[in-house]
């Protein structure tokens, strides 16, 4: 649903960071790209695994539909250009990142959240949405564009999140030290 947001941010020509939560099956979120119009070039953000032959494996299933895996190796100037060039790139956006982290409130909590998303659409002037995932049968999810409240800063960005987290919270993977400051 929403997928005049997407069309808008995408007709402006400048890219889309499209921020993600560990919402639903978030493994097929590299299969996302057949939620966007045809044509659209999808990206989106990786953690190696530690098993050299395990991370190609599963990379190249990442990678089956088109989607361009960016790794956290990978120089910033590829995503940016990417984002340049039209692309949208999926960043999972609700993980605890320690002391690097952005200071700010997210479910009225003060905690620290990554900056990436922010810094990409600053850097590469893209424009920005989040994505809400909700189970609404079994291996089906009803995805939803949420916009993201200008400026596109991590306060904003987190913001968002957590409206799309709100839509399910039961969907949300909640196992993690999320709020440690």
């Amino acid at each position: 649903t929403n997928v005049e947001l997407l069309e808008q941010a995408l007709a402006k020509g400048r890219g889309v960071v499209l921020l993600l939560a560990h919402m639903g099956n978030w493994e097929l979120l590299s299969r996302i790209i057949h939620l966007f119009p045809p044509g659209s070039r999808t990206g989106a953000f990786y953690r190696p695994l530690n098993n050299v032959l395990l991370d190609r494996r599963v990379l190249a299933r990442r990678e089956a539909d088109g989607t361009r895996m960016f790794s956290k190796r990978d120089p910033f100037h590829q995503v940016t250009g990417f984002l340049r060039g039209g692309g949208i790139v999926g960043i999972l956006s609700d993980q605890r990142v320690g002391q690097q982290g952005a200071l700010t409130r997210f479910f009225d909590r003060l905690t620290r959240a990554t900056p990436l998303p922010a810094l990409l659409a600053r850097r590469a002037k893209a424009e920005m949405l989040a994505l809400s995932l909700v189970t609404v049968a079994p291996g089906r999810w009803q995805a939803t564009f949420i916009a993201v409240d200008a400026p596109h800063d991590t306060t904003s960005a987190m913001a968002a999140l957590e409206t799309a987290m709100r839509a399910s919270p039961c969907d949300v993977f909640w196992m993690q030290e999320r709020w440690r400051v």
